[in-house]
């Protein structure tokens, strides 16, 4: 299994993968994604795991095959590949970006800079280039980003521990 690195989001999606499936795999941590796709083209080795905007040059060119989505949805343009947590229940890996502002800020505040952002997140031509990325915005509150943010960390942090995995 390539990745691009001990302890990146790559190989801890790969490592979740085989925690919850009990497959093991060997590991092989290149120094970049674009090593590890190349390792996997070039037969070094089996698969790799990544996300879409890296392999879709190589997925659409027909020389790689998507066997599986680590998303918790399938997202509009990728119905063809199906969730890998339909089989291996918890298989959920993806990575997120949000805004956060520092503890104390006005109320008001935040409200108004939560729904602005969700409005732009909504407009035509962002949702256009986000799924051009491979990424896909998911308007919502700040109460639903704590939670989601607890149970990646918890998610995260359960990996971690398994595997031994210290900060280095």
């Amino acid at each position: 299994m390539a990745d691009n690195g001990r302890g990146t989001a790559p190989h801890l999606a790969s490592a979740l993968l085989g925690l919850q499936s009990g497959a093991q795999f060997l590991e092989v941590h290149y120094p970049g994604g674009a090593q590890a796709m190349q390792a996997t083209l070039g037969g070094q080795t089996q698969m790799m795991v990544e996300t879409y905007n890296v392999v879709a040059g190589n997925v659409q060119g027909g020389r790689m095959r998507i066997l599986a989505s680590m998303g918790d949805r399938v997202e509009p343009g990728l119905e063809a590949f199906p969730l890998a947590s339909k089989t291996v229940p918890g298989a959920v890996a993806h990575g997120w970006f949000a805004v956060i502002a520092k503890k104390g800020v006005d109320a008001q505040v935040l409200a108004k800079l939560n729904k602005d952002m969700n409005e732009a997140l909504l407009l035509p031509e962002v949702v256009a280039k986000s799924r051009e990325l491979g990424t896909y915005p998911r308007p919502g509150t700040p109460e639903q980003l704590a939670r989601y943010i607890a149970e990646d960390r918890k998610t995260w942090q359960d990996v971690l521990d398994k595997l031994n995995i210290k900060p280095e």
